[in-house]
């Protein structure tokens, strides 16, 4: 899952600067929920597949919006990395003592099918992200 995820980065920028950020960001997420449905219900080696695509879902999209958060707060880049950062490790935690929670009191595949529900907020929630502008793409200055 994280080999996969660590190429679906390799992956991400170059779709994200030619399809838009906010896209690509929409795709993983929309993807993740019924990707985390498969590898529970299925199993095996579809769900083995299953669970790279969810890597490369989910870890993929991290440079992706460390550059959007940095975008929507061009004056203040550090605090805009320390929040995106913070906010996603913090509501992680969070999660998986939610998860783990109810994992011990029902059982896992109650927890994961209660993991595949969470893209779908992403999903919510990034639609109501606005659009962001793209940048001047930088080229190098003439030698005269």
């Amino acid at each position: 899952m994280l080999l996969a995820g660590a190429l679906g980065t390799l992956a991400a920028g170059p779709l994200a600067d030619r399809l838009g950020r906010r896209p690509v960001l929409l795709a993983s997420c929309a993807a993740t929920a019924p990707l985390i449905v498969l590898y529970v219900a299925v199993g095996g080696i579809p769900g083995a597949i299953a669970l790279a695509l969810v890597g490369v879902c989910v870890i993929s999209t991290f440079g992706v919006t460390m550059v959007m958060s940095q975008e929507y707060l061009p004056s203040r880049i550090g605090m805009a990395s320390g929040l995106s950062i913070g906010l996603s490790i913090g509501l992680g935690g969070i999660a998986a003592v939610a998860l783990g929670a109810l994992a011990d009191s029902v059982d896992l595949r109650a927890a994961m099918y209660a993991a595949a529900a969470a893209p779908l907020v992403a999903v919510a929630l990034a639609a109501l992200l606005p659009a962001t502008r793209p940048r001047r793409r930088l080229e190098p200055e003439p030698v005269l």
